[in-house]
């Protein structure tokens, strides 16, 4: 008699559903449906936050669920994130006509917005990495590459609403072709950099534990508060920074 139970699939189902909303980011990446694109990514977020949390609860682990989540979030939050910044760059491209004569196209495919995919291809290469880096149970390794998705999502809704920070319009003072040549190198990078960064896994909840956790969260949230949802971008960078301060004063001690 089989062994089945439906509630062994559960965390697979959401981790499938993880790689559908990711699918369904890109359909509208390329069809000029930003904000739908945004929400299909949140909805992603949500399946990959819960996916595990499903596990733990039916408990239910298997090396396929591994390997299996790998793929949705090489889709969510590498293949993704790549394809916001293609767009990005082809649409800074359009907006500056010193660069509209390098704005070569074979077969659709604007050539020198290439580069955005190198932070695809790191963000696989993190992916792969982290499934055998028996490191990262206390900290993360790089920049994770949900994380990394947030910070271009931040970007992508600067274009998409255009708000007016310090008065101006962010989403045109920030679509200049070399501002995204300059950001890609970082954002590829920096997912497999050897920089310890903290995690979220708390083992208590008291300050003295926590207080780099409690002072990101804090500050993250004043970001998002101040600049709207292009707050998120500043959040990761907010989460970066901190780490390496942590870093610095434990490593001081």
């Amino acid at each position: 008699m089989s062994n089945f139970k439906i509630t062994s699939q559960i965390p697979n189902a959401l981790t499938l559903s993880n790689l559908f909303c990711g699918c369904c980011a890109i359909v509208c990446i390329f069809n000029n449906a930003p904000i739908d694109a945004f929400w299909f990514l949140v909805a992603a977020f949500v399946a990959d936050a819960l996916d595990g949390q499903a596990a733990r609860y039916f408990g239910v682990s298997s090396p396929m669920g591994k390997e299996l989540d790998s793929i949705a979030d090489t889709i969510s939050f590498a293949a993704a994130p790549g394809m916001m910044l293609y767009v990005l760059l082809c649409k800074s491209f359009a907006m500056s006509t010193e660069w509209m004569k390098y704005g070569h196209v074979i077969q659709g495919v604007v050539l020198p917005a290439l580069p955005a995919f190198l932070v695809s291809v790191f963000g696989g290469y993190r992916l792969a990495k982290y499934n055998v880096d028996t490191r990262q149970s206390d900290k993360f390794i790089g920049v994770p590459t949900p994380a990394n998705t947030i910070f271009v999502m931040g970007l992508w809704m600067a274009y998409a609403t255009n708000p007016i920070i310090g008065g101006a319009p962010l989403g045109e003072v920030m679509m200049k072709p070399f501002f995204f040549f300059t950001l890609i190198p970082i954002l590829a990078y920096w997912q497999v950099a050897e920089i310890p960064l903290m995690n979220f896994r708390f083992k208590g909840f008291g300050w003295a534990e926590n207080q780099f956790r409690y002072t990101f969260l804090l500050m993250a949230l004043g970001s998002i508060l101040a600049l709207g949802i292009v707050g998120i971008s500043v959040a990761i960078l907010l989460y970066v920074l901190i780490s390496l301060l942590e870093n610095s004063l434990t490593q001081s001690k």
